[in-house]
């Protein structure tokens, strides 16, 4: 998984830019989610680096300074779980970006509660829609045949 750990500072990492961190002080509601924000996300474009200095990109895939990545068909923002490839921790997020550079997905998240911003692959998520879930936990929920 990407991520920084500086506070208001842009990484480079291959094409990959990551944005300032963002920490909210919205409240959770009593089911443990939080509402879907009505801005701070990037829909129907790919990510510049105005998104990041306005706090709605975490990432810019760019080379040689051209933003690269294609912005994926889903609905942003949305709920879902981040699954992390290594402890195998579930973490409820809200998905913020997901764009495609040369055959991979990346997408965009924060974290439910602390705002931790981070980027990983979309195979590592289970994505739930713009309705909220009956609750954060981590118990994986029955998944609905189509």
């Amino acid at each position: 998984m990407l991520q920084t750990r500086f506070k208001r500072a842009f990484i480079l990492i291959g094409v990959i830019i990551l944005g300032p961190f963002k920490f909210s002080a919205e409240a959770e509601n009593k089911a443990g989610w939080e509402p879907l924000p009505a801005t701070g996300f990037v829909v129907g474009h790919s990510a510049t680096r105005s998104d990041i200095n306005s706090g709605s990109a975490i990432f810019v895939l760019e080379e040689d300074g051209v933003p690269m990545g294609h912005p994926l068909q889903m609905q942003i923002p949305q709920y879902g779980y981040h699954l992390d490839a290594q402890s195998k921790k579930r973490t409820p997020c809200i998905v913020v970006q997901a764009e495609s550079f040369r055959g991979v997905n990346l997408i965009g998240f924060r974290e439910l509660g602390t705002h931790r911003e981070a980027v990983d692959v979309d195979e590592n998520f289970q994505f739930l829609g713009g309705s909220e879930p009956q609750s954060s936990s981590t118990k994986a929920p029955t998944k609905s045949k189509l």
